[in-house]
């Protein structure tokens, strides 16, 4: 009989970062994101994205981040029901801002910290690449087809590497549909 191998134990919760992540309402001189919800479905699309928006005030070294996308398949609900954001806690804060399911005219909030996982997975592992990122897990219930997914966020810091730069990259995905997309930067 051979032995049994040996099994990855995660650390518990508590290990985590969370003093790096807040709730916390937008800042108040954020525009409030344009969610349109008419956008018509491409044909064999799992997801819609409604909105895709950052907004950037260097001053303040934040970058507010919104996203509005529609599930159009059972495939789609299979993958976004779990809401997932990556974030490195050695130089940036994580703001949540909303998180919520729309269905028709009702909304339901999913920003509860109880719901909430901060999972460390090392992807580049294989390659001897440590990166220190977090991910933090949100497991969204009741979600179905046609649901939309709203979520707002908020990156506080600068990275260490170029403390006095910044670069700001914000691509949109040109095979998907984007009804709605805007980078605002204020300096």
């Amino acid at each position: 009989m051979e032995p049994a191998a040996a099994q990855f134990v995660a650390p518990p919760d508590a290990t985590a970062p969370w003093t790096h992540v807040s709730i916390e309402p937008p800042p108040a001189d954020a525009e409030p994101p344009a969610l349109p919800r008419d956008v018509p479905a491409k044909e064999g699309d799992h997801l819609t994205y409604l909105a895709w928006e950052r907004q950037v005030d260097l001053s303040a070294e934040t970058s507010l981040h919104a996203t509005a996308i529609r599930l159009e398949t059972a495939l789609a609900v299979q993958h976004q029901s779990q809401w997932r954001l990556n974030f490195d806690p050695r130089f940036q804060h994580l703001r949540l801002h909303w998180l919520r399911v729309v269905r028709g005219a009702a909304s339901s909030d999913h920003l509860r910290r109880d719901r909430m996982r901060l999972i460390q997975r090392e992807n580049q592992l294989d390659h001897l690449v440590i990166d220190g990122q977090w991910t933090l897990l949100v497991v969204l219930d009741d979600v179905r087809v046609g649901d939309i997914i709203e979520a707002g966020y908020s990156f506080a810091g600068r990275h260490p590497l170029r403390p006095e730069g910044c670069e700001i990259f914000f691509a949109v995905p040109s095979a998907i549909v984007v009804g709605s997309f805007r980078l605002r930067v204020e300096f």
